[in-house]
Parts: structure tokens; C-alpha cells; sequence
């Protein structure tokens, strides 16, 4: 699902999101249209615009976050500040992105956010998003993943949830 106010944004991050496989199932341009529309879809994912019309993102987060917390919400941003991205996770946003970073960074926090999100609340991931989660956290190029099995898949899905589960460093 994309919440921004700006229709080129949202069709921007649309286009992205369905090279990736991903379904919009949802676009919103007011926040206050966010909590009725999240209540009704439940959706996976939200992207959503720290600076919306009638409900910001981060007044969103404060007062609805937590009733969906079955929808990764990462967060999308011109500005770039510490102590906002630092709020807006403290209100329960996995990720913190600026609408003016390449591309392919943009598509690799995408899919490392929603690989770790997809473990810990949904007990699976999504073989694409896995091999950006993996190439990222054991610093390798994703053509070195590229070739993982689905055997090989279900053991590092099995390995993280036990890692995460037993707190493992």
C-alpha cells in the first residue's frame, strides 16, 4: 500500500514495487483516509510519506501503528534527520527512507525490511526479499545468492527465526 500526497510519487513507488513482483493494493493521498483504508485491506506493506495532508505519517504512527501490527510501514521522506527517523522507529516503523536515494539502495532496504519483518511476525519471507536480507548482512555481492535453492531457503529461514528467537549474535 502507498500513502503520499504526491501523485508522482506514489506512481513512481508503484512502478517500483510491481518490478519487484509486489501488488499495490492500495493508494492513499490524505492520512486521515490511512487508518479506514489500512482497516479494510491489511495490508503487507506500507510505504508511507512522513508529510501527509491531514494526518502526517508521524501522527499516524503515534495514534494507529500499533493496531496494524501485521503491516510492515516504512517510512518515506524528503528530509533527512536523525532524531525524526529515531521517532518514527521508536513509533513502530521498520524503515526510514529518503524519496531522493537511488534506486537500488531503495529496492535493497525495501527488501531487507521486509525479509526481517517477514520472519519475526509473519514466520516466513519471500525467497527475492531473503537473498537482498542475506547479501546484506553478510556483506556480499547478491549475484553470490542469486543461486540459493529452496532447500538452502528454508534451512536460513529456520536458522533466522532461531536466531532471533534465542537473541544469537
Amino acid at each position: 500500500m502507498l500513502a503520499d500526497d504526491e501523485e508522482f510519487v506514489r506512481d513512481f513507488l508503484k512502478e517500483v514495487m510491481e518490478s519487484l513482483s509486489y501488488e499495490v493494493v492500495a493508494e492513499v493521498e490524505k492520512g486521515d483516509d490511512l487508518p479506514k483504508v489500512l482497516e479494510k485491506i491489511k495490508p503487507d506493506l506500507l510505504l508511507l510519506d512522513i508529510n501527509m495532508p491531514n494526518l502526517t505519517g508521524m501522527e499516524f504512527l503515534e495514534k494507529y501503528a500499533h493496531k496494524f501490527p501485521q503491516t510492515c510501514i516504512i517510512i518515506l521522506t524528503s528530509a533527512s534527520s536523525m532524531k525524526l527517523a529515531e521517532n518514527a522507529s521508536s513509533e513502530g516503523a521498520k524503515c526510514f527512507l529518503r524519496k531522493d536515494m537511488q534506486v537500488k539502495d531503495m529496492v535493497r532496504l525495501i527488501r531487507c525490511t521486509i525479509a526481517e519483518f517477514g520472519v519475526k511476525n509473519w514466520g516466513c519471507m519471500y525467497k527475492e526479499d531473503f537473498k537482498y536480507y542475506l547479501a546484506d548482512n553478510i556483506d556480499v555481492d547478491i549475484a553470490v545468492v542469486e543461486d540459493i535453492f529452496k532447500r538452502e531457503f528454508d534451512v536460513f529461514k529456520i536458522a533466522l527465526i532461531l536466531i532471533e528467537e534465542y537473541n544469537v549474535d
